[in-house]
């Protein structure tokens, strides 16, 4: 079962390419697990603060993520993931990050 917050690997397509990356799920739309889920890059020169949320390794609470670098969560489009597209769960986010991301998405 997918929670909220949780940052998982599923294979998502951003952009023109499709392969195994991180994700945030945001929320669990129905019964059987499905979640929406925002994509997540470590793509830095991409990062624009007025439509990613940033998850800097430098917070307490990055370790927490399962991430290994500096990264964002993109915006848009909400993706709609199951427990089977799930390849692992690495981490969530958490605390003082967690409360945070969860204001920048409402």
């Amino acid at each position: 079962m997918i929670h909220p917050y949780q940052v998982c690997i599923v294979a998502i397509r951003v952009g023109e390419v499709e392969y195994p990356r991180p994700c945030v799920a945001i929320t669990v739309l129905s019964a059987d697990g499905i979640a929406g889920a925002l994509a997540i890059s470590s793509k830095l020169d991409l990062y624009k603060p007025d439509q990613h949320f940033l998850i800097n390794a430098n917070h307490p609470d990055f370790p927490a993520t399962g991430l290994s670098t500096t990264s964002y969560v993109i915006g848009s489009p909400v993706i709609d993931i199951t427990p089977e597209e799930v390849e692992k769960v690495i981490g969530a986010l958490t605390g003082e990050l967690g409360c945070a991301f969860r204001r920048w998405i409402e």
